[in-house]
């Protein structure tokens, strides 16, 4: 009898003592935590501290968390949180851990160094008090208070999958950054590179390039060819990007990767070396990886014979997404770059697997770079699925670091960031993205979160499923900076959006706390935003064929009246999206405002044609729409170049097809299958017009001098299959004496089916110290199937004074 009492006094002490184990963060609703620095703290260390002291009162009814930075034995409190740094070496495979040991009263959280503080913070306060972080501030958080809770005892360990993953996160106003930036490390951001950059502007810059005029590229006649690489093959090359590097780490010696990305074009030096190198094509663009790569592991090798422990990061971009033949030097880390909003093409995404293979047998440390905006896409661009999928995909290729540019609109972008986290935190578990997901539903908006989903879901399907199911063509960042991004949505999936919204705003008044109607609002903000921009797309869409069509003016001012309705209220709704609610607004939203796509001037010199009177215009338009438009449609304008806009010097008999006349500057990008020419099929009158096909960033150009004050009009007709995400336009561009760039006005052509031709009209004053003007007309982001076909160009001008 003794001894089962005795033995059952034992039992009640151990299971007492089990309830005593691990840290207790919350007791009876109050919270005593002491957060204990190391003694060798940063910046970075403190603050850390200081945000991991902040989210855990969340946690709390009362109570205090205080940061102390005297010795553990001192710090004052029922728990203490010790952080520790353990000067783990950087490790590029991904081999790096952040840890966290709790014992009675006790927490340990050690981490590599410094920069990682912010990571292992993120990652306590995410998988051990099951808090999350959706979006910047308070209402992008989330958590619940706690009647009693403790960290239970025992040991865990994340081990990094990638080593880094930098992100670019424009914001609209630089007092938010800070906010931006402690979001993204709770969610585990870590920069290798110090920064992505296409920098090759950089390390050949200005000096260089006048001290050495040799490396600046050069068509097959030796004339220069502006917009390209440099002339990567010159022995120079190399070594001016090793030595900048070298300035970089001299300046920076903590930095771990020096850019090295290539400029922003596909256009390469063509004297023999260089086009020796060219392997074809490989998605439209020319493949020069040979050459790139080349340059890039000879500069790469000099950087290690004086910093053996650094890395130089470039970027497989454009003409260098393919890996070359040869393998890379192991400090050389390129960044296949793709967007993945292209995955809906299954041959696309079937391509990017095997090229992600590609890379993990041509570099011994390769990352991928991705396109997860964002800003400035008006509506959802609800690509998470995809980004997600390629990033699992990229890691079982061998692939251990990442890149994104964000520029998140976050009540859009908060879901899809929270799949991108999940899949670089776990890329072995398929479903991890799937899961986060969900859960973001759930806790994100709670009692909404059946209507948020179904919100996401109707836009998931028009960026991918919809899309494929048409045969859309793949398009490098296709409708990036486009107007023509709100023909992805059917006026059934806008009617089907705006309705789940409804029903998501109805269920948030259910709940007791407010943070989910709050959430619901700022979501509903930004579609009526963004369906506002949809409305004036097709409005201006609408004028420009009511014109061409010779509707009565009746119905002409009519739109237009309706249009500047529209774009009055598009205004007061960006104004609450970017003002009036806890997330920061949005960067870059302006891109999509350009006037690019503007029928005002061309409204008005239809509406004078037809005898509108100047009360009539002056309610529709501003003086300086109505002094281009009479410009236009009076007799006063001449000849501002001797070009010949019919095409019909060209000659050529009965020929089908000719080169451009000489009276025109061609500038035609090498793309593959592209054609640019004068042919019997583009001609509106006579027996000839201008043909573009397959065409990349290519034009037609005329130069006309000008002086400050004079009107520019440049104008003619087009036919052509643009397709959404196919863009040409004519533009005007300005420049003074010693060709300083003072400005551009650019008329974008919209959407058609090339049935028939429509007139188009650029009109522009020359800004101040203007000495000459380009006027040229663009073909670009063509695929398959797109052309465009222009006649009877004309160039006038007028004096400032007519």
């Amino acid at each position: 009898m003794k001894a089962r009492a005795k033995t059952l006094a034992v039992l009640c002490c151990a299971l007492a003592a089990a309830t005593l184990r691990g840290a207790q963060i919350v007791e009876s609703g109050a919270c005593d935590i002491a957060v204990v620095l190391p003694r060798n703290a940063g910046e970075t260390d403190a603050r850390a501290a200081n945000i991991l002291a902040r989210e855990l009162a969340k946690l709390a009814r009362s109570g205090l968390v205080k940061v102390s930075f005297s010795d553990g034995a001192k710090a004052g409190a029922k728990t203490r949180i010790f952080l520790k740094k353990t000067g783990e070496p950087f490790d590029i495979k991904g081999g790096n851990s952040i840890r966290v040991k709790s014992g009675c009263e006790s927490v340990e959280i050690s981490y590599p160094d410094g920069s990682r503080a912010m990571n292992a913070v993120g990652l306590f306060l995410r998988k051990l008090c099951s808090m999350r972080f959706y979006a910047p501030g308070e209402l992008g958080t989330h958590f619940e208070k706690r009647e009693n809770f403790k960290i239970p005892e025992g040991e865990f360990a994340y081990k990094d999958a990638f080593a880094g993953a930098g992100f670019y996160a424009a914001v609209k106003n630089p007092r938010d950054a800070a906010k931006v930036r402690e979001w993204l490390e709770l969610n585990g951001a870590r920069s290798v590179g110090g920064g992505f950059s296409h920098n090759m502007k950089n390390i050949f810059d200005a000096d260089f390039m006048r001290a050495h005029p040799e490396t600046a590229a050069r068509r097959r006649d030796g004339s220069p060819k502006p917009r390209s690489q440099p002339d990567l093959m010159n022995p120079l090359a190399a070594r001016q990007a090793a030595k900048k590097a070298g300035e970089f780490f001299a300046e920076k010696p903590f930095a771990k990767m020096f850019p090295m990305g290539i400029a922003d074009s596909s256009e390469f030096d063509e004297r023999a070396p260089t086009l020796a190198r060219k392997r074809g094509y490989f998605r439209g663009f020319p493949d020069y990886s040979e050459a790139v790569f080349e340059f890039s592991s000879k500069a790469a090798r000099l950087v290690a014979q004086k910093h053996p422990r650094k890395f130089v990061g470039c970027i497989a971009y454009l003409a260098c997404e393919k890996p070359p033949s040869f393998k890379l030097p192991q400090n050389l880390v390129p960044y296949f770059t793709t967007d993945r909003a292209n995955y809906f093409d299954a041959k696309y995404k079937s391509e990017d697997f095997k090229t992600l293979d590609e890379w993990g047998k041509a570099a011994d440390n390769f990352g991928i770079y991705d396109y997860a905006y964002g800003a400035p896409y008006p509506l959802p661009r609800e690509i998470g699925r995809e980004i997600a999928a390629g990033i699992a995909r990229a890691h079982r290729a061998g692939a251990r670091l990442y890149y994104a540019e964000l520029n998140p609109i976050f009540a859009y972008d908060a879901k899809k960031c929270a799949e991108i986290f999940a899949a670089l935190e776990n890329p072995s578990d398929a479903n991890a993205p799937k899961r986060a997901a969900e859960e973001f539903f759930k806790k994100f908006y709670g009692p909404a979160a059946d209507a948020v989903e179904r919100f996401f879901g109707i836009a998931e399907r028009a960026w991918l499923d919809n899309r494929a199911r048409r045969g859309d063509a793949t398009r490098w960042l296709g409708l990036f900076k486009l107007e023509s991004s709100a023909e992805i949505f059917s006026d059934a999936d806008i009617g089907k959006m705006s309705g789940a919204l409804f029903d998501a705003s109805l269920a948030a008044r259910s709940a007791k706390s407010g943070k989910y109607a709050a959430r619901v609002k700022l979501l509903k903000d930004a579609f009526d935003f963004g369906k506002i921009c949809r409305e004036e797309y097709f409005l201006k869409r609408e004028i420009f064929e009511s014109i061409n069509a010779g509707d009565p003016p009746e119905k002409v001012e009519s739109l237009m009246r309706g249009l500047r309705a529209v774009s009055e209220k598009r205004s007061e709704a960006l104004a609450v999206l970017e003002g009036g609610g806890e997330y920061p607004a949005p960067a870059f939203m302006d891109l999509v405002f350009t006037k690019n796509l503007d029928p005002s001037v061309q409204a008005a010199e239809y509406l004078l044609a037809k005898g509108a009177g100047g009360d009539s215009l002056g309610a529709l338009f501003s003086e300086e729409e109505i002094a281009l438009a009479k410009a236009s449609a009076g007799g006063g304008a001449r000849p501002a170049a001797g070009i010949d806009g019919s095409f019909e010097s060209a000659g050529g008999g009965n020929l089908e097809r000719l080169p451009v006349p000489r009276a025109w500057i061609p500038y035609e990008c090498d793309y593959d299958g592209a054609s640019m020419a004068v042919s019997k099929r583009a001609a509106r009158s006579g027996k000839y017009g201008a043909e573009f096909s397959m065409c990349e960033n290519s034009a037609i150009s005329a130069v006309s001098k000008i002086s400050e004050g004079d009107i520019l009009i440049f104008d003619g007709y087009y036919r052509g299959r643009i397709t959404p995400g196919t863009a040409c336009y004519a533009t005007i561009v300005f420049f003074d004496r010693s060709g300083k760039y003072l400005g551009r006005k650019t008329s974008l052509f919209h959407v058609s089916g090339g049935e028939k031709f429509l007139r188009f009209l650029c009109a522009a004053r020359a800004p101040k110290g203007t000495q000459t003007a380009v006027a040229s007309l663009f073909a670009s982001r063509m695929k398959r199937g797109d052309f465009l076909f222009a006649d009877d160009l004309m160039l006038r001008k007028t004096d400032g004074g007519d």
